[in-house]
C-alpha cells in the first residue's frame, strides 16, 4: 500500500466584530440586567428569526460551507450582513469584518496511492479508506487477527488485518455529525489503539454491519483530507508549529 500526499495553501476568513447589545445598537439605550441574571437583550431573540438564520446557513444554497472555499466565504459575508443589521461595527484589516488567515488542506492523492489486498486492486474512497493521511508504504503477508481484543498475538512489524470492535458508548462524541459517522470513528479510533501501540506496521480495518452502512458518508469526509492553520501557535507549549511540510516518504 502506498499513500503519498498532496497538500495546497488555501486563504480562510474568521469574523472579527465589536459586539455591542443588539437593543443598544439599535435603540441607543442601554440594556440592563434584569434581577435573574438574563441581559433585557435577550428578549429581543425570537424563536422565528433563530429558525429563520439557522435554516437558511444549513440550506443547500451554502454547499456546506466547507473551510477555504468560497463556500465558506459566501456564508461568512452572509454572517457579516446580519452582523451589520443589528448594528455591530467591523473592526479587522481595514474596516472589514474579516481577519486573513493561510490554512493548510493535506489529502491523500487519488491517483498517486494504491492498495492491493490478495492481489485484488482496491478502489480508493470506495472499496478502501486511508484513515491515516502520511506518506507511508507497506507490503508482505497479512497477519489475521479475528478479535481486535485479542492482545496475545505478536503484532511488531506486521501488517494486521482485524475486524472494528464496536465502540463503548462512552467514546462516541456527542458533536454535531450524524451517529453513524460518530459511531465509525469512535470504532476506528479505538480498533486502532489496539495495535498501533502493540507496534503494527500498518493495520486493515475490516468494518462490521454499522460501520458498513455508513461507509459511503465517512469516505466522504475523509477524502477531503485534514485541514489546520498554517504555522499556528503550538497546541501544548514549546511544541512544534501546528502544521509543518509534508514528511519525504520514509522519513516518518
Amino acid at each position: 500500500m502506498r499513500t503519498p500526499l498532496t497538500s495546497r495553501r488555501l486563504l480562510a476568513g474568521a469574523l472579527a466584530f465589536l459586539a455591542a447589545a443588539p437593543v443598544a445598537a439599535q435603540s441607543g439605550a442601554r440594556p440592563t440586567a434584569r434581577r435573574s441574571g438574563v441581559p433585557a437583550a435577550y428578549a429581543a431573540i425570537r424563536e422565528a428569526d433563530l429558525r429563520r438564520d439557522v435554516g437558511e446557513m444549513a440550506s443547500p444554497g451554502m454547499r456546506g460551507r466547507e473551510g477555504g472555499t468560497l463556500d465558506e466565504m459566501r456564508a461568512s459575508m452572509w454572517v457579516a450582513e446580519r452582523y451589520r443589521r443589528i448594528g455591530l461595527r467591523p473592526m479587522a484589516e481595514d474596516g472589514t469584518w474579516f481577519q486573513w488567515f493561510d490554512m493548510t488542506r493535506t489529502r491523500v492523492s487519488e491517483t498517486a496511492s494504491r492498495v492491493r489486498i490478495g492481489g485484488q486492486a482496491m478502489t480508493l474512497f470506495h472499496d478502501a479508506v486511508p484513515y491515516a493521511v502520511v506518506p507511508a508504504e507497506a507490503a508482505g503477508a497479512v497477519l489475521w487477527v479475528a478479535d481486535a481484543a485479542d492482545t496475545t498475538a505478536d503484532v511488531r512489524g506486521r501488517i494486521v488485518a482485524t475486524p472494528l470492535l464496536a465502540p463503548a458508548p462512552a467514546t462516541i462524541r456527542p458533536t454535531s455529525y450524524p451517529l453513524p459517522i460518530r459511531y465509525a470513528d469512535a470504532a476506528v479510533t479505538g480498533t486502532l489503539a489496539r495495535f498501533a501501540g502493540r507496534g503494527a506496521a500498518a493495520i486493515v480495518l475490516v468494518a462490521n454491519a454499522p460501520v458498513d452502512s455508513a461507509f459511503t458518508a465517512v469516505s466522504a469526509m475523509r477524502v477531503r483530507g485534514v485541514y489546520d492553520v498554517d504555522r499556528a501557535v503550538p497546541r501544548a507549549a514549546n511544541g512544534p508549529d501546528r502544521v509543518a511540510p509534508p514528511p519525504a516518504l520514509g522519513s516518518g
